[in-house]
């Protein structure tokens, strides 16, 4: 039974050191002349900035802040770009903005900050949302689907999914006010 094992292990490392090589020698294509698949975005072009980064992995919740943070392990809610949400009867939330709820440059995050990533970010939160508006600067309406409105809970859950805080309004207008445009039609 040894002398199988010692046989086997032998094998193994013989086929491992018989692997290594460069990539010309392995496949007889030089790097210019490989194909290769991305597992995941790209770091160059137009990105919002989760996407476009370092991939700052667990960082990144320390960097860009949701609406509401949702803590798994001890089930709470906490409020972070949000001061308050209610849940209306007719089947909308009103969420009101912290009034000093500030971007990394001092200015004020708005009302449309919030619209405009739910627009240029339409992820797992926005399969439910029927519309989302600014109603004053502070201020956000959503309208859930009447199809599939959730219950008061799972909202406040899909409203901490999200990391709203990269998408600042007045940096990304120009690409927001043209998607508002086409999906209001």
């Amino acid at each position: 039974m040894k002398k199988r094992s010692m046989l086997a292990l032998i094998l193994v490392l013989a086929l491992m050191l018989s692997g290594c090589g460069s990539l010309k020698e392995i496949t007889g294509k030089s790097r210019d002349e490989t194909y290769y698949t991305m597992s995941s975005w790209e770091t160059v072009g137009m990105k919002n900035h989760t996407n476009g980064g370092a991939s700052v992995g667990i960082l990144l919740y320390f960097a860009i802040e949701p609406l509401l943070q949702y803590v798994r392990s001890t089930d709470e809610i906490f409020y972070m770009l949000a001061e308050s949400v209610e849940h209306l009867d007719n089947g909308t939330s009103i969420i009101h903005l912290r009034e000093d709820a500030k971007w990394q440059n001092g200015d004020d995050y708005t009302a449309m900050d919030t619209v405009a990533y739910y627009y240029l970010n339409q992820l797992q939160a926005t399969n439910y949302m029927q519309n989302i508006e600014a109603v004053d600067n502070k201020t956000v309406r959503v309208t859930w689907k009447k199809n599939m409105e959730p219950n008061n809970k799972v909202k406040n859950l899909i409203l901490a999914t999200d990391n709203v805080g990269c998408v600042q309004y007045k940096e990304f207008k120009k690409y927001a006010d043209t998607i508002i445009d086409i999906v209001s039609r």
